[in-house]
């Protein structure tokens, strides 16, 4: 299987006037969008839907942390985000702590997020940038869709059923530490990015693991 991977667009009005959104590959089995795509402003600008609707190949999309803004709720965002998408394409493969198995492949996700330490969570809404976020987005509301995805995740690939050398997961945050890029070593911000979930990689990997957030590759 080919599979092709997009991540962090962060599609904008100015963006998609300064230039085209990424090309399809011809090639590719599958497409991967790994969050942080769009939000609610732009998911319904007619630029962005006419290159979305006119993918012709399945596409696993997966929300990251920026699908949530300008929504009114938490609850709203990925039920609303969801509709639209799968309205104007019917290849959409939306998971949230969701499977599908597409050509002998399973196809596990989730965003994921982080485990954030309660005291942080007044950094975490300035990080996120807040004026944006809904306003029931909590540090409980966050670790807890953390505890839950992960441990979804690692139901999936407990299972004796699954098999590990064709499943593969996305989510938009990362599942480790080690995937973090060496310039942000000691960037008081790791936190949001990445969770320590070694132990379900070492244990029990899964053929590819593939998540965005980062904006750099890790080295």
């Amino acid at each position: 299987m080919k599979i092709q991977i997009m991540s962090d667009l962060h599609v904008n009005q100015d963006r998609l006037v300064a230039r085209d959104l990424p090309e399809v590959q011809n090639q590719a089995d599958v497409l991967v969008i790994a969050g942080d795509t769009v939000d609610k402003d732009t998911l319904e600008l007619p630029k962005f839907l006419d290159w979305y609707s006119s993918i012709k190949k399945p596409i696993v999309f997966i929300m990251g942390n920026h699908e949530y803004d300008g929504w009114n709720s938490v609850v709203a965002a990925p039920k609303q985000t969801r509709l639209i998408l799968e309205k104007y394409n019917r290849n959409t493969i939306f998971l949230e702590n969701g499977v599908k198995a597409i050509e002998g492949y399973l196809f596990v996700g989730a965003t994921l997020f982080s485990y954030l330490d309660p005291l942080k969570e007044v950094k975490m809404r300035t990080f996120m940038n807040s004026r944006y976020m809904p306003g029931d987005l909590t540090g409980y509301w966050w670790n807890d869709k953390f505890s839950k995805s992960s441990r979804f995740i690692d139901f999936v690939l407990r299972n004796k059923t699954t098999e590990l050398s064709k499943t593969i997961v996305v989510t938009h945050f990362g599942p480790t530490f080690q995937t973090m890029n060496m310039e942000y070593k000691d960037n008081y911000s790791n936190d949001y990015f990445f969770s320590d979930l070694d132990y379900i990689l070492e244990n029990k990997g899964p053929r590819l693991w593939i998540h965005g957030h980062t904006h750099k590759p890790f080295r």
